[in-house]
Formats: C-alpha cells, sequence, structure tokens
C-alpha cells in the first residue's frame, strides 16, 4: 500500500490529483520493472531551489539546441529569443543576461567610460571633494593629529544623535549653531549697552537730561520703527534689510565710541552741559536699537 500524505486534503480535487498522479506513478514504475512504492512521491516534491535550478538548466539546454548553438548551460542565448519570435523569455533572470554581456565584454565600462546614470559628484572620492583644504590638511597635520580630531568628531556626532535623533541633521546644526550665536550677540551687546546708556548721559548732559531724553526716544523710535516697517512692505528681502540695519547700527555705536575717547567731546571732559549732543545720540540710538534689532 502506498505511503500516505501525513497531512491529507479532504477535498475532492486533492483526491482526484493523488489518484491521476498515483496512476502516472505506477505507469511508469510499472514499465521499468520497479514497484508501485512511488506512488504518492508528488505530496514529497522537493521545495528548495535545485528543482527550479535543474529545470531552469534543462530549459536553457533546450533553447541551445533549439536554436544551433551548441551551448548547454543556465544562460539562454539571445538569438534564440530572437529567433523565437522576438519576445523576451518571462522566465529568463537578469543575473543571467548580465553574466552573458560580462562574458562578451559589455558588463563593465572602459577606461574613461561612464556608466549610463553616472554622477559626477558621487563618484568623487571624499578626498578630492573636499578639494584643496583635504589635501593641505592631510599633507600639514601630523597623523595623530588627525586621528584625535576623528575621535573627537565621532563622539560630537555620537552626542547630537543622542540628543536631537534623526530630527535635527549635523548641518542643519552648524546653521543653528551660527543663528543661535547671532541671538546671543545681539542681546549681550544690547544689555551692556543698556547698562551704559543712563551712566554715560549723565556723565555727558547731567542728571536733568535723563527725562528729557525718555521723552525724545519714544519718537525717535516711534520713527525708526516706521521706516522698519515700511520697508518691509517692499520688496527687500528680510534678511538683507537685516543686513542694512545691523550696518546701520555697527556703524553708529563704532562712531560713538570714538567719540566718547575724544577729550572735547567725550567723557574726559568732566564739565556736564545739557547741550552736547553726543550724550543725546548715544542714549537715542540704545533705545532704538533694543526695540528694532
Amino acid at each position: 500500500m502506498p505511503a500516505r500524505d501525513p497531512f491529507p486534503m479532504q477535498s475532492e480535487e486533492a483526491k482526484r490529483l493523488e489518484a491521476s498522479v498515483a496512476d502516472a506513478d505506477g505507469g511508469g514504475a510499472s514499465s521499468s520493472g520497479g514497484s508501485g512504492g512511488a506512488a504518492s512521491s508528488w505530496n514529497r516534491m522537493g521545495l528548495g531551489s535545485g528543482a527550479s535550478t535543474a529545470r531552469s538548466a534543462a530549459a536553457a539546454a533546450a533553447s541551445g539546441g533549439a536554436d544551433g548553438d551548441g551551448e548547454a548551460g543556465l544562460v539562454p542565448s539571445k538569438g534564440g529569443r530572437k529567433k523565437g519570435g522576438g519576445r523576451k523569455d518571462a522566465d529568463a533572470s537578469i543575473y543571467d543576461e548580465a553574466e552573458l554581456e560580462e562574458a562578451q565584454g559589455g558588463g563593465r565600462p572602459t577606461a574613461g567610460q561612464k556608466y549610463a546614470g553616472a554622477d559626477d559628484f558621487l563618484d568623487q572620492s571624499l578626498d578630492d571633494r573636499h578639494g584643496a583644504f583635504a589635501e593641505w590638511y592631510r599633507a600639514h597635520v601630523p597623523l595623530f593629529l588627525r586621528r584625535i580630531f576623528a575621535i573627537f568628531g565621532r563622539l560630537a556626532k555620537s552626542v547630537h544623535a543622542r540628543l536631537y535623533g534623526d530630527a535635527l541633521p549635523p548641518h542643519e546644526m552648524i546653521r543653528t549653531m551660527c543663528l543661535a550665536m547671532t541671538l546671543f550677540f545681539m542681546i549681550g551687546g544690547y544689555w551692556l549697552l543698556r547698562s551704559l546708556k543712563d551712566p554715560v548721559l549723565t556723565a555727558l548732559c547731567g542728571v536733568a537730561a535723563i527725562p528729557k531724553a525718555k521723552m525724545l526716544s519714544v519718537f525717535i523710535v516711534l520713527g525708526v520703527v516706521s521706516i522698519y516697517n515700511r520697508l518691509l512692505d517692499t520688496d527687500i528681502p528680510k534678511h538683507r534689510l537685516f543686513y542694512i540695519f545691523g550696518t546701520f547700527y555697527f556703524g553708529l555705536f563704532s562712531i560713538i565710541a570714538v567719540l566718547l575717547s575724544d577729550p572735547v567731546l567725550g567723557l574726559p571732559n568732566q564739565t556736564p552741559d545739557i547741550t552736547r549732543v553726543l550724550g543725546w545720540v548715544s542714549y537715542c540710538g540704545i533705545e532704538s536699537f533694543g526695540s528694532v534689532m
């Protein structure tokens, strides 16, 4: 009695399939003089790649014999597919075609030849991509220093990855740090100036000038802010407007710093006078800087 499947299928189609395969195996066994012990060999069919490889090899050999090439390999010939109607075989593998092209000398580009999708940036090495600085760095910086810098670089990247993860890439972190430093120096410089505006005005114009300077600064700040808002409505980009006002205040405070060291107009002159314009300009400039910038 033939061996039974330990997990038989109970449908009628499965039973008819088992009966038909058993009849075919029994007929083949009787014609070769064997017994019918392999009648149910269909349910023990191999599931690995060996069977499919054998079938592919047999199909390739049959294709090669039909084309007259005399080749019995795993790579089907292109000529056979063209003679058979010009249709690409659905069972052919892309790896087989790649091996055939490489065997024919078309798998790799020759010297000076580029791939179809070559990228000039990605095809460069990292050293060449950094240009002259990388060459100077390798030529003048000792090897042990380069290794130390590399260790600190990896440590910084690991700390950055632990703090921010993938939400903030390293190149975005550099830009963020630059903007943060800009804000830090602006706020720090303003608070230093804010602490100096009253003493400078008192030394130049006297204590009685402080209330009048506060009233005057209101109108000065209103005018400067109106001009700034008017420029915002124009086609001037906001970052360029920031550069313009930043350059203006840089020049203004630089001139005030130079004049404050003058023996007549500046702080060396210990005689307070309400008509000394430098004190008024210094006070109103600091007030407007805090409101605009």
